[in-house]
């Protein structure tokens, strides 16, 4: 998907999220580890269907321990696989309790960050803001736990789950960028 991205950006010189989703269905390679929902809607953009409607087609947002449990089978064995592991025992503690057994990046490595994000994005795939609140409520590195969460949560809720006076008190994007 990468090469995919990069071939975009070389050829138009920008994303045509139409084109790329064209791409990514021509070229997805089913024995690379997809998760099954990517593996159905690029197969369904193969076949013809607009990307955004076999987006919605997929499914339901999974729940925390479904989430989590698909991240852990993509993640190697290491440190931050372990870290997760322990995050999918706590989906019932408070954020407080998590960010002090995990680490909420305090100490700025993958493995004190990770395991945290990806518990706050479980808990929160339908709520950005929740997602936001919670990361900032248990300090450390909060705008790098923020981006990560928020961005997990924002793939999954859409523009349309920011809240609009957040999207709207942002700073604006630069000139250059055209979207």
């Amino acid at each position: 998907m990468a090469c995919s991205l990069v071939w975009m950006l070389a050829e138009a010189g920008r994303v045509d999220q139409d084109l790329l989703a064209g791409a990514f269905a021509q070229r997805c390679e089913p024995n690379r580890g997809y998760g099954v929902g990517a593996f159905t809607v690029l197969r369904q953009v193969r076949q013809g269907l607009p990307w955004r409607e076999a987006g919605r087609l997929a499914g339901t947002r999974p729940k925390p321990g479904p989430f989590l449990d698909a991240v852990l089978a993509s993640t190697p064995d290491g440190r931050v696989r372990r870290g997760i592991a322990r995050a999918r025992k706590m989906l019932h503690l408070s954020v407080e309790e998590v960010a002090y057994e995990l680490g909420s990046g305090h100490q700025v490595t993958a493995q004190d960050t990770v395991p945290f994000t990806l518990w706050v994005a479980a808990r929160c795939l339908n709520d950005y803001r929740q997602a936001i609140c919670d990361c900032v409520r248990a300090g450390g590195d909060v705008d790098t736990t923020s981006a990560i969460a928020g961005g997990i949560a924002a793939a999954y809720a859409g523009m349309e789950g920011i809240p609009e006076q957040w999207r709207d008190a942002r700073e604006p994007l630069p000139g250059w960028l055209r979207m």
